[in-house]
């Protein structure tokens, strides 16, 4: 085949690759059974022809082995010859139409003939292998002899002495194949309808297991629509991690919007104050007035900037925890008031976030910050995965935060230390964070002296 050739196939293969993947999941799987099914079911049905027409030839077998029997208990030989009764035990051999026929020689010389062969020719009575004395040897019909036939060679004592007699029964196989025929139409019969069949019943039970797809398929439409929140109902346990993290997406996303109009509101209430004191002071010359309140205006927009964008992202990857912090504590240490602090990491390779990287980016900067901020020259910081979810611990050697403090510095521009710069809103923003991922900031005593923040983010993937 040229490549012209094989180019102007190319095109109808890929049509035929398109065309089967548009399938439905129930079209594909009826196509897979109307193909299979009935490959499997001749298989089927040929081992069962094989097998029965085994058994018949067996059963055959054993009779012209008991008629070879009934032959040597009839056979008498003689001075004279061989002597056989007119009236044989087995009376299918004296009728011509019995399909049924007995020979005895002796060195391929004829001794007898039943009366029902003497219509057929002379037989070729040669066995197509060897036949020890005393076996047993049967011989399906072939082109040399077109009859089931049965040799038994054996040395017959008698009054001349030691003689080879060989008995032959031979089967017309016409009553044989027409029991094969009747058996086959019989098999065909029963296993196209049984082929039948299954496919009905593989349809419909097709069609029954899809149906929580169905369902899945018109929920999905009253959520587009409106008419529903989020994914309800009883659905296969197989599919209830996919509508859980489905309902979890739509969640967040729901609580995204929320919460980027929570924060709209939240800024512009939050800048109205600024802005009225740069109004009434922006014709004085004292511009440290302005200046402060610029900057408390820039911090105010980037804490809810982060407000806006943060968030459980249940789809989002998985973040190495030794990394991210390891870079944070070198820039961090790089600013000449920090250069001094000795910060120590105790996190395993091994540790991961399930979350966006730029939130745990905001959350450790704030607790590192402050760390360096309040500590006098020591930080540890450790993480580890347990079962409750990933655990983080920044602690310092500073004078640590008094126990009737420990809350209310966490709300929105409090802050221990009102002598020192900022607004407050560090740990806010880390608290905001955090409960987006369902976790919480707790603050103790550092085994180093000063103050310890905690938090644990449960795992959620999978639930």
């Amino acid at each position: 085949m040229t490549k012209r050739n094989r180019s102007k196939k190319s095109p109808s293969l890929a049509n035929n690759y398109l065309l089967v993947n548009r399938l439905s999941l129930v079209n594909r799987l009826l196509l897979t059974s109307l193909v299979f099914l009935p490959v499997f079911m001749s298989l089927g049905s040929l081992i069962l022809y094989t097998a029965f027409k085994a058994s018949l030839e067996t059963s055959l077998q054993n009779q012209m082995q008991s008629q070879a029997y009934a032959l040597m208990s009839d056979a008498e030989l003689e001075k004279q010859g061989l002597w056989m009764p007119e009236r044989m035990a087995d009376p299918s051999f004296q009728q011509t139409s019995s399909g049924q026929f007995a020979w005895i020689t002796d060195q391929n010389q004829p001794l007898w003939r039943s009366p029902s062969s003497i219509l057929l020719d002379e037989p070729m009575l040669q066995p197509t292998s060897p036949v020890t004395p005393g076996e047993i040897h049967f011989e399906v019909p072939s082109d040399h002899f077109p009859y089931y036939q049965l040799i038994y060679d054996t040395r017959w004592q008698s009054e001349n002495g030691e003689q080879f007699l060989r008995f032959v029964v031979a089967h017309d196989p016409s009553a044989l194949s027409a029991e094969l025929d009747s058996f086959s139409r019989q098999i065909i019969f029963w296993i196209s309808g049984l082929t039948l069949l299954l496919l009905i019943i593989q349809y419909l039970i097709t069609r029954w297991g899809l149906q929580p797809l169905d369902k899945i398929a018109v929920d999905l439409s009253r959520l587009e629509s409106g008419k529903i929140q989020l994914l309800k109902g009883n659905y296969p346990k197989e599919l209830n991690p996919v509508i859980n993290n489905l309902n979890q997406v739509l969640t967040v996303q729901r609580t995204q919007r929320e919460r980027f109009k929570n924060t709209l509101a939240d800024l512009a209430h939050s800048l109205k104050t600024p802005l009225a004191i740069i109004k009434s002071n922006y014709q004085t010359t004292d511009d440290r007035i302005i200046d402060e309140q610029v900057t408390r205006m820039n911090n105010i927009i980037s804490h809810h900037l982060s407000r806006a964008h943060l968030g459980y992202q249940p789809l989002a990857g998985h973040v190495a925890v030794l990394p991210l912090i390891s870079r944070l504590t070198g820039a961090i240490t790089k600013l000449d008031r920090y250069s001094n602090m000795d910060i120590q990491l105790r996190i395993a390779d091994d540790v991961h976030f399930h979350g966006e990287d730029g939130d745990l980016m905001e959350i450790m900067g704030n607790l590192i910050e402050n760390a360096c901020k309040y500590g006098k020259s020591k930080i540890e910081i450790s993480a580890m995965n347990s079962d409750k979810g990933l655990k983080i611990s920044v602690e310092d050697d500073g004078p640590g935060i008094d126990l009737h403090l420990r809350t209310s510095i966490l709300k929105r521009g409090a802050r221990s230390d009102t002598a020192s710069l900022g607004q407050g809103l560090g740990l806010a923003v880390v608290t905001d964070i955090l409960s987006s991922y369902d976790g919480e900031l707790n603050i103790s005593t550092s085994h180093l002296g000063g103050a310890c923040f905690s938090f644990i983010l449960p795992n959620k993937v999978g639930k």
